[in-house]
């Protein structure tokens, strides 16, 4: 078992990828949140290398890229994430102590954060964060003499003397344990995880951040019990859960009794020995969080022979921490939409690893629709964490920005932000509840044409009254041209411009309610006869009093001649012209009081019988 477990393999270098990624983002969380202090405990450090026992005298491994770093055992992995992440935030506390002092300014010495009480603090330094000096325990655990041995030479390559570093702004210190991880657990109980320190900005005793990698090979150093210390607030742990051996070492029942905390694994019986497996994962992440985690996520990882061998069980209180680690299961999956390993598929198809990202996004963006359509006023951060925490997917704001070209998501009216696709977290959206809404949106924010434009401004703001051109945001104003032509737009009462066709931005219009309140509206507006125009002007004007005709704007003087003629309009008392035109319409009224200035009132409809002359 020892020679199989130092063997190196592919997935074991996946399997060293993902606590690679996950601490990269992990130590800097919680600095940057300001925490002081950080632990990182590995259960089963071995000799921090693989290949060679020791690492080359000279050899500089805090340079190395991701590629080199999955060489590294999980020992100088951790110290590699940490020293990288230190060097980091000293440039950072070295930026801040440039900038001039003040709170526009917010610049503060790094020698006035070292010696200011946690209590002086003041509001530059609240907002900043960061507080010197930050420093970090690192516990190797390893039974074994030798090997011992080789871990320290390797992890002396991190360290000037007495294996720990101390610059006055960031400090660690590596604490070695030669004994079994079970017997080094009281004192690491004690001495880190029950450790609560005040926090500077919150001003309380909070648990110190740990971070666990617990990778026995077997079963029985890892009682529930033991583990349950690691889980809990400021806390996460990522654990291998050797689920072959449940099958091999049945009998052994005391021992993976005291694995699961529990007896019900023994009722798991699937025939497929797969399916079995995945029992053992889902229970065990139930017991974990039953236990103390809120969160947990499993990646499986299978052999040459494509068999399934172990899960990897990420366990964790925080869901900022929970999407960074599916983001490094992400790097080493080979299905966008399963966390899993198969070294099988490398062996087949002779490829070489990666450790990329490779998501498909418009298999997410479809995700989303499905488990939103037809739901209004939804927040970017409630889609971030419905992804993160109910699928398999990394939340990425592109698959929004590709539901917005389609048309199946839409910004809520007068919330939409300054630049186009840009989605910040507390943003609401709409989605589309068919894909026959989607289309017809889809003309409205990606249209290609001003046609297609014109038809998505019609489908979402039919029946609107007062609408700013400014809120509506036209690609082309040619399309607001061609719905006013459409009689679907008409300019608000006494807004009307000097320009036909003029859309500036300040300027409300209204929508039409219907298609056929458009047609008559589009007798009004763009009337190809006189009597157009006459229809057009009865069905927008009847039963109004007092309009004034240089407010109507005709197109044909003569259309009004036609609605007296009908007696659908007649003149307000006082305002009658001094002549009329004649049959024909041919004499305009052209005195002081011509029809132009005259005021004219319709006749509702119930009214056209009573009169039998006009006035």
């Amino acid at each position: 078992m020892a020679a199989f477990c130092n063997k190196d393999t592919e997935h074991g270098r996946a399997k060293r990828v993902i606590l690679h990624k996950t601490l990269q983002a992990w130590f800097p969380i919680y600095f940057n949140r300001g925490f002081r202090r950080v632990n990182y405990i590995d259960g089963f450090s071995a000799a921090g290398v693989y290949g060679e026992t020791e690492l080359a005298r000279g050899d500089n491994p805090i340079t190395r890229r991701v590629n080199e770093v999955c060489e590294m055992g999980s020992p100088l992995i951790a110290l590699h994430d940490l020293t990288k992440c230190f060097a980091k935030l000293t440039e950072q506390l070295e930026y801040q102590a440039t900038l001039p002092p003040g709170p526009e300014g917010e610049g503060i010495s790094i020698q006035e954060l070292l010696e200011t009480p946690d209590k002086a603090l003041n509001e530059r330094q609240l907002k900043y964060g960061l507080r010197p000096p930050l420093m970090a325990d690192i516990v190797l655990v390893e039974k074994e003499a030798d090997v011992m041995q080789y871990l320290r030479n390797n992890t002396g390559a991190w360290n000037s003397r007495d294996y720990q570093y101390d610059d006055g702004i960031v400090k660690y210190k590596i604490h070695y344990k030669q004994k079994t991880f079970q017997e080094a657990h009281q004192e690491i109980n004690e001495n880190f995880l029950r450790v609560k320190d005040q926090h500077p900005i919150w001003v309380r005793d909070v648990p110190r951040p740990t971070f666990a990698f617990i990778d026995p090979c077997g079963y029985s150093h890892t009682p529930m019990d033991m583990v349950q210390n690691f889980l809990g607030e400021n806390k996460s742990a990522l654990i291998n859960l050797m689920v072959q051996y449940f099958d091999r070492f049945k009998a052994d029942q005391g021992n993976i009794d005291s694995l699961f905390g529990c007896q019900e694994w023994r009722r798991i019986t699937a025939e497929d020995c797969e399916e079995r497996y995945i029992s053992y994962a889902k229970l065990y992440e139930e017991k974990l969080r039953e236990r103390g985690a809120t969160y947990t996520l499993s990646f499986a990882m299978k052999d040459k022979s494509n068999n399934l061998m172990y899960y990897l069980i990420f366990a964790t209180n925080d869901k900022e921490i929970l999407s960074k680690a599916k983001e490094a299961f992400n790097r080493v999956t080979q299905e966008g939409d399963d966390f899993k390993f198969n070294a099988f598929y490398i062996k087949k198809n002779k490829r070489t690893l990666t450790w990329l990202n490779i998501q498909n996004n418009e298999d997410l963006a479809f995700v989303i629709w499905e488990d939103f359509r037809g739901r209004e006023a939804v927040r970017v951060c409630d889609i971030n964490d419905h992804v993160t925490l109910d699928t398999p997917y990394i939340f990425r704001k592109a698959a929004l920005v590709m539901l917005y070209d389609q048309g199946m998501v839409s910004y809520i009216e007068g919330a939409a932000p300054a630049k186009k696709h840009d989605f910040p977290n507390e943003l609401q959206i709409n989605f589309a509840s068919s894909e026959e809404e989607a289309a017809k949106l889809r003309k409205l924010q990606n249209p290609g044409t001003p046609e297609e434009e014109a038809e998505g401004i019609w489908f979402k703001y039919q029946r609107r009254k007062g609408i700013r051109v400014g809120d509506i945001k036209p690609r082309w104003k040619e399309a607001l041209v061609i719905l006013y032509d459409q009689g679907k737009v008409s300019y608000i009462e006494g807004a009307q411009q000097d320009r036909r066709h003029s859309f500036p931005d300040d300027l409300e219009i209204d929508f039409a309610l219907t298609e056929d309140q458009a047609t008559e509206l589009k007798h009004l507006q763009n009337p190809e006869t006189e009597e157009q125009e006459a229809e057009g002007i009865w069905f927008k004007y009847q039963g109004r009093q007092a309009i004034m005709v240089r407010d109507i704007k005709p197109k044909w003087k003569t259309s009004l001649k036609i609605l007296l003629d009908k007696r659908q309009l007649h003149y307000d008392e006082g305002h009658e012209p001094r002549r009329l035109v004649n049959h024909r319409g041919k004499c305009l009224f052209s005195l002081a009081h011509d029809l132009h200035h005259s005021a004219i009132a319709f006749y509702p409809t119930e009214f056209l019988g009573m009169f039998s002359t006009w006035v």
